[in-house]
């Protein structure tokens, strides 16, 4: 690679972990690496939607390419004191730290503020995905080592009473 090209490609890895607010890449090629390590960047807290009693419908209908149209996951019945967690980006979902270890969560389980309900890796990099409340694990509305997109609901979490 040539100086020029090698800066181009420098500024296009940090356009881009600024965009999705990542802190850290690498990039290989030729037996040359290029890592970029920002200590600046600040974790994106989960997206949490609340969703009130007389707003109980079904999801809307997803479509992946080559598939019918059909709903995606099926929620259940919400209630308002339930927390819908999203995804903050798109990745893979991990339900547990490594594959032969126990799950982070549990339906019924309960879970404390803070704690981690799952990983999304994104671009080779592990985010923890916390609990925004203390509350019990109503359901789980992904499966383990699945891709998830922005926005998409991972987990319900109801208040624990």
């Amino acid at each position: 690679m040539k100086k020029k090209e090698i800066v181009d490609l420098v500024k296009t890895l940090l356009d881009v972990t600024k965009e999705h607010n990542i802190n850290e890449i690498e990039f290989e090629e030729d037996g040359k690496r290029i890592r970029i390590s920002r200590q600046d960047v600040q974790k994106a807290p989960p997206v949490i939607v609340h969703h009130p009693v007389e707003q109980q419908s079904p999801p809307p209908n997803v479509c992946k390419p080559g598939t019918d149209v059909k709903p995606e996951k099926e929620r259940g019945d919400l209630f308002e004191t339930d927390t819908v967690v999203t995804s903050p980006m798109v990745g893979v979902a991990y339900l547990s730290p490594d594959p032969e270890a126990r799950p982070f969560i549990m339906e019924g389980g309960t879970v404390k503020k803070d704690d981690t309900l799952l990983i999304i890796e994104a671009m080779k990099v592990m985010n923890p995905i916390k609990a925004p409340k203390d509350g019990v694990v109503k359901k789980i509305l992904v499966n383990n080592e699945t891709p998830v997109e922005f926005g998409e609901s991972l987990v319900v979490l109801e208040e624990d009473v």
